[in-house]
């Protein structure tokens, strides 16, 4: 289901198409690769109580960095100062998340135990969604080191455990983010409220929305429900 808005830019991309045998294996792929068979345990978001969901920011950041807007162009950026101003050369490049940087093991398993999935999610963005997918690989092309992010055309890869959101805009997103629900549960649709939709998502669907520009937020749910948004 692709839906655009009036100018023809992308609204929505809803896929239901992810293949059986990929779709079966996400929520015992994620448990092994974070090390807790029981982490997703059956909860009702609705009731009072309710303890605070976990999520691990496995990212390239970029959003902090120095624009470079009417810098010189014949000095290198490690050279680079403002005069009367100290200079951050770290975030001169872009770099990785201190979740990343403290989880690399968990950061290579998962890029193992789903890469059919994040390759299938690749082709399907660069057959469907081809003006999209050449946007973000704009960045994820030129990462330092020639890093290549598993979840690529996106840099980023967040897992939600146990996830019900409350309503809000990810104003750090490069226009668009994916999400594919994992677990056993009913409810928990995902909301675009300036475009009015109601996505009834299941384990394994995958929608493409634009997160920094639409204020989105999940309904409540029973079961045990994580996700992966890129």
């Amino acid at each position: 289901l692709d839906l655009r808005n009036k100018d023809g830019s992308l609204m929505a991309f809803v896929s239901t198409a992810l293949p059986t045998h990929i779709r079966a294996s996400l929520e015992v792929n994620l448990l092994a690769a974070l090390g807790n068979a029981d982490l997703l345990g059956d909860m009702d978001t609705r009731l009072p109580g309710g303890r605070p969901f976990q999520a691990m920011h496995l990212s390239w950041y970029n959003r902090h960095c120095t624009s470079g807007l009417n810098a010189p162009t014949d000095v290198q950026p490690w050279l680079l100062e403002k005069e009367g101003m100290r200079t951050n050369h770290g975030q001169v490049i872009p770099y990785i998340s201190q979740d990343l940087q403290q989880h690399r093991l968990v950061y290579g398993t998962i890029s193992k135990v789903y890469r059919e999935l994040f390759e299938w999610v690749r082709q399907l963005m660069e057959n469907y969604l081809q003006e999209e997918f050449e946007m973000l690989m704009e960045v994820a092309s030129v990462l330092p080191g020639n890093a290549l992010p598993p979840v690529v055309p996106f840099i980023s890869l967040v897992i939600n455990i146990n996830v019900r959101t409350k309503a809000h805009r990810d104003s750090g997103d490069r226009h668009l983010c994916l999400v594919i629900p994992i677990g056993h549960f009913e409810g928990g649709a995902l909301c675009l409220l300036e475009n009015g939709l109601v996505l009834e998502l299941r384990n394994g669907d995958i929608a493409i929305f634009r997160s920094s520009e639409v204020t989105h937020f999940n309904l409540d749910y029973r079961g045990g429900r994580a996700s992966l948004v890129f």
